[in-house]
């Protein structure tokens, strides 16, 4: 329906500027975004398949990549089978030359070495990004010879994702196999030479008795054929066993590298470390974790003077060991959630019978008029905690609201209740400040909260719009109020001993009132640090010392059976507050090397 105050040509224009507005912002969120469709709300079907061909993308431009570096890989070791197929021709023809009679076999076999060193060269060199297939170590734990290349990223009609991958089998094209005994490796294992179905010895002829010395083509112990020898394992010495310095509740971390595998950080904790054998024992277990090398990779050992030596489990120039990095580690990795601190922190905590009152002496009899009359008003302000509060006035009926202390302390309750804040009108309400009858003639007007915070006074007091005095408001008179003479301390309540010992454990704590130090100061805050332990005893005993350093003696106590901080001095405002509680693994003290070396320390295995 249409007003007099309607105008059609202003609503026209509003409608086209919002419709331009709209607009407007869509053409400038597709310039911003460079999508036609960059959220769901432009059209949710057509986004859903933007966002999932996004997603693909990235994961195809990954295969990409894995292709690359499956390119990359294989062309090293193709590179590699082709340096070694120009050695193996090289041998070959060594070969066929000794069988011949007259030749120098002594020469032969020394060309046949070096050929042999070559061979093993390129193999061990023959490495990509970690990867090298030419010479291996099926002797490690978790060795598998199949290795895979990522090949392709597909999606289904059912948009199922599936990743295809190229297998190749390491044990068609080792070259060398570091693990004795082992029957992989081209040229690692060991081959007979033989004519006419007959085996031949290096001189020639049927191989019958052991091989004349050097001249044979074995470089250890003869045997017919070529026999690449037997094989040593890598070892490293990281120094003698002390005890001095060691702090049990640290650890001891180092990095370890095993025939040429990336490095791994291994950490050791020292608890139960109490002698060298102790200490090659917790090496042993934290190397053959199954997130560092496993089981068999290594052998830690002490012997009789405390010198521990670490041996790879490989043998063979293919075998190594690096032990580098070695630090302390302050505390043993865990922190405790130390509960029964954190319920304490940032509540304060004050001795009863602490809440400030003003005292109202109830006259029912003497004086008249003794009781205050039916139609007579009533109202008062008062302060609460820095707030001025003021009532509503209350015409009194005074059989209901005044005819004795118990009538009158639920009369000033309810006003006290309504009581509003002069400053922005908001309603004091219940469970702030009290009005109890203590006798027949008294009633407290006093702050339900405990503690030095807490403060009410009367400020105002009028009947019919005077100011009252005397018995004219029944004994209500301004009035500041004060604290209770109540002796019992204050107290935070059971503390449990944390779960864990060694570490660090620091927090605030204010105590409030006369005996807040050994001066006498009214609130003093210190920061409490202390070293944790888990039997309750022990915790409660760190816990005091660390109070009375910062405190002083005779200020503050701990209960060794429940871990409860109190108060020793008592008085109507001792109060204590905790906060800021941090825990800090470790106790700031850090372990010695205990004897092992701290440089990098290096082996390699070898041919023997």
């Amino acid at each position: 329906m249409a007003s007099v105050n309607t105008n059609a040509a202003a609503i026209t224009a509003l409608r086209t500027l919002q419709q331009t507005n709209a607009t407007l912002d869509k053409t400038q969120n597709r310039i911003s975004t460079g999508y036609k469709i960059g959220e769901a709300k432009d059209n949710a079907a057509y986004w859903s398949i933007s966002v999932m061909l996004k997603s693909d993308n990235k994961s195809l431009s990954t295969v990409k990549d894995s292709l690359n570096l499956g390119a990359a890989t294989v062309d090293t070791m193709y590179q590699g089978l082709n340096k070694a197929k120009d050695v193996l021709d090289e041998i070959k023809a060594k070969l066929t030359s000794a069988t011949q009679a007259g030749v120098d076999r002594k020469a032969v076999q020394e060309d046949i070495d070096a050929l042999q060193d070559q061979l093993k060269s390129i193999a061990t060199s023959s490495n990509f990004s970690g990867e090298n297939w030419l010479s291996v170590n099926s002797g490690l734990t978790g060795f598998d010879p199949g290795k895979s290349v990522v090949a392709s990223f597909s999606r289904n009609s059912n948009n199922a994702i599936s990743i295809g991958t190229i297998k190749i089998d390491t044990s068609d094209i080792a070259l060398f196999d570091t693990k004795a005994g082992s029957s992989m490796g081209i040229v690692s294992t060991q081959s007979t030479l033989s004519s006419d179905g007959v085996d031949l010895d290096f001189g020639g002829n049927a191989a019958t008795g052991a091989a004349p010395a050097l001249q044979g083509l074995d470089t250890a112990v003869a045997k017919a054929g070529l026999d690449v020898g037997a094989l040593a394992a890598a070892k490293v010495t990281l120094g003698a066993y002390t005890a001095a310095g060691i702090d049990k509740a640290d650890k001891l971390s180092f990095d370890l590298s095993l025939n040429g595998s990336a490095t791994k950080t291994i950490t050791v904790a020292l608890a139960s470390v109490g002698s060298a054998a102790n200490l090659a024992t917790a090496l042993q277990t934290a190397i053959n974790d199954t997130t560092a090398f496993g089981t068999g990779a290594v052998a830690v050992a002490a012997d009789g003077s405390g010198v521990i030596t670490i041996t790879s489990g490989a043998s063979g120039s293919a075998s190594s060991v690096s032990f580098s990095n070695l630090k302390a580690v302050d505390g043993d990795g865990t922190v405790t959630t130390f509960a029964g601190y954190t319920a304490l922190n940032g509540v304060a905590k004050f001795g009863a019978g602490s809440a400030n009152k003003v005292a109202v002496t109830f006259n029912a009899g003497g004086v008249a008029p003794a009781v205050l009359q039916d139609g007579e008003k009533l109202q008062f302000r008062f302060a609460y905690n820095g707030d001025l509060y003021e009532t509503s006035v209350k015409d009194i009926v005074a059989a209901t609201d005044s005819a004795d202390a118990a009538k009158y302390a639920t009369t000033l309750q309810a006003m006290i209740d309504g009581a509003k804040r002069i400053s922005d009108g908001a309603v004091l309400g219940s469970g702030k400040v009290g009005a109890t009858r203590t006798s027949a003639t008294n009633i407290d007007i006093a702050t339900v909260g405990a503690g030095p915070s807490q403060a009410v006074s009367i400020t105002k007091v009028t009947v019919d719009g005077v100011a009252a005095t005397g018995t004219d408001a029944n004994g209500l008179v301004v009035a500041t109020g004060s604290y209770g003479t109540a002796n019992d301390v204050a107290k935070t309540g059971a503390i449990a001993a944390p779960g864990s010992s060694g570490d660090t454990i620091s927090f605030d704590l204010t105590v409030y009132g006369d005996n807040a130090t050994a001066t006498g100061s009214t609130a003093t805050k210190k920061t409490v640090s202390f070293v944790s332990n888990s039997t309750q005893a022990n915790n409660a005993a760190n816990l005091q010392a660390a109070l009375d350093k910062a405190f002083g003696v005779g200020i503050l106590s701990v209960n060794t059976g429940t871990g409860e901080i109190s108060t020793i001095k008592t008085g109507p405002n001792v109060g204590l507050l905790m906060g800021n509680l941090v825990v800090t693994d470790g106790d700031g003290v850090l372990s010695s090397s205990i004897g092992l070396t701290t440089a990098t320390v290096s082996g390699v295995g070898r041919d023997l």
